[in-house]
């Protein structure tokens, strides 16, 4: 196996190379949690290595990232962008600390699963025993002309700093000259995401069109979605959401699908089937992902959005020695019959599920099933409101916002040292809440 030494942390006081590897692929929530599980498993550690590769260094927590795309800061500099990136990107160098878990920072560019071999786009290739795919998720443009190129997305840190810029540049840039045009700003898909960063936009507008100088009343916010409900947990659920969006000033665009995106229009199509196009400064895609296409690369058999299935016990059913988790694996729900939702807590399940079942095929005692179990869904909608839904339970307003940022905190001392956990986490409440303060 050849890595380059740069590449590679070592967190193993004595390494025996003659150990046989675990593999984990991806440092997201599925990935992170079945390393951090199946490092406490004492009994593995003596003939196995925990080998987590990931292209980036940091263990990223998508849920905020809308708060990163609509964080007040009082100057567009490298040091605002770098203390924005740093409430949601922690070092997994930090979260491994003296775990026995090797980190390889690099891409993947494939998986051999005939050789057992992960060939990665730095370091050669990579052998393994039992490989976890965990490789999250891509943006999925559907094949719409010109979506790629001119519309903004918010799938990384990079991006819903992106964002952030971008609105800001805008309204400073049309503030300075004589006369002051409507902006409109369009984010098209109405999944969790879009809602999440619809709810905040307003108040990020308010804010600077109070830095600069610029009428608030011309800065229109819009969100369109292909079906007729939003969220998509329920029509109950959907009211919820659009009473709420209303309030805020926001402009619903039910029933009507994005077909075709330019440099300031977005071409649609309306529920009579005829086009139309909204003229558009700002362009936002949240209308969807897919896995990692390192998955339909490597296996002949995947789900048609690429993922793979994977059998009561998260193991790919058509490969030995391979679980899946994440954005990565198809899990049907045997009570519903239902694909389970890519979500943050279906991920950490997914995690916890594939470590114990690793150590029991290992050890061979009896392995344990995966059941879906959705601990209530809560959707932050701008300010300190969110709407929370578990099962036909629906309330909205400030307790679960509250709740949500616990849940928040709970899952940074799941991966960090209690004390930095709570600094961290207060820190960044801090900074997501100036919209809210100003």
């Amino acid at each position: 196996m050849h890595m380059p030494v740069a590449q590679v942390f070592r967190y193993n006081s004595v390494v025996n190379e003659y150990k046989k590897n675990i593999l984990i692929l991806g440092a997201g929530f599925a990935g992170m949690r079945t390393a951090l599980s199946l490092s406490s498993r004492v009994c593995l550690l003596k003939k196995y290595k925990i080998i987590l590769i990931d292209e980036q260094t940091t263990h990223l927590y998508t849920p905020d990232l809308y708060e990163i795309a609509t964080a007040y800061t009082p100057q567009d500099t490298p040091a605002c962008a770098t203390m924005l990136r740093d409430t949601v990107a922690v070092s997994i160098s930090r979260i491994i600390g003296k775990q026995p878990i090797e980190f390889i920072h690099d891409k993947v560019v494939q998986i051999r699963h005939d050789s057992k071999t992960v060939e990665l786009e730095k370091g050669g290739s990579v052998s393994y025993d039992y490989l976890v795919v965990a490789l999250g998720g891509v943006v999925n443009y559907y094949d719409i002309q010109g979506l790629e190129e001119h519309a903004l997305r918010l799938k990384s840190v990079s991006d819903a700093l992106a964002i952030q810029s971008r609105i800001d540049s805008h309204i400073r840039k049309l503030a300075s000259g004589a006369q002051k045009p409507d902006i409109v700003i369009i984010v098209c898909g109405g999944g969790a995401t879009g809602v999440d960063l619809i709810g905040e936009l307003p108040s990020y507008a308010d804010i600077l069109c109070k830095k600069y100088g610029y009428p608030r009343e011309k800065v229109h916010i819009s969100i369109i979605e292909a079906g007729n409900e939003l969220v998509r947990l329920g029509r109950s659920f959907s009211k919820h959401v659009e009473k709420r969006l209303k309030k805020l000033g926001v402009k619903i665009i039910f029933n009507t699908r994005v077909i075709e995106v330019r440099s300031s229009c977005a071409t649609v199509k309306m529920p009579d089937g005829k086009r139309q196009d909204i003229p558009a400064d700002i362009i936002v895609w949240t209308g969807g992902i897919k896995p990692s296409p390192v998955i339909n690369k490597s296996f002949d058999k995947t789900t048609p959005l690429g993922a793979l299935e994977v059998n009561e016990f998260l193991e790919a059913k058509y490969f030995k020695h391979i679980f899946a988790g994440g954005d990565s694996a198809c899990f049907i729900d045997p009570v519903t019959g239902q694909t389970a939702p890519w979500l943050a807590q279906v991920a950490v399940q997914h995690g916890d599920v594939i470590a114990k079942n690793i150590a029991a095929t290992i050890c061979g005692c009896r392995k344990r099933g995966y059941r879906l179990r959705l601990k209530g869904i809560i959707i932050p909608v701008g300010g300190h409101f969110a709407i929370f839904k578990s099962g036909p339970i629906i309330f909205s307003g400030f307790i679960p916002w509250v709740m949500r940022r616990l849940i928040d905190l709970w899952y940074a001392m799941t991966i960090l040292p209690p004390w930095y956990a709570m600094k961290k986490w207060w820190h960044n409440t801090n900074v997501f809440t100036q919209n809210d303060n100003i």
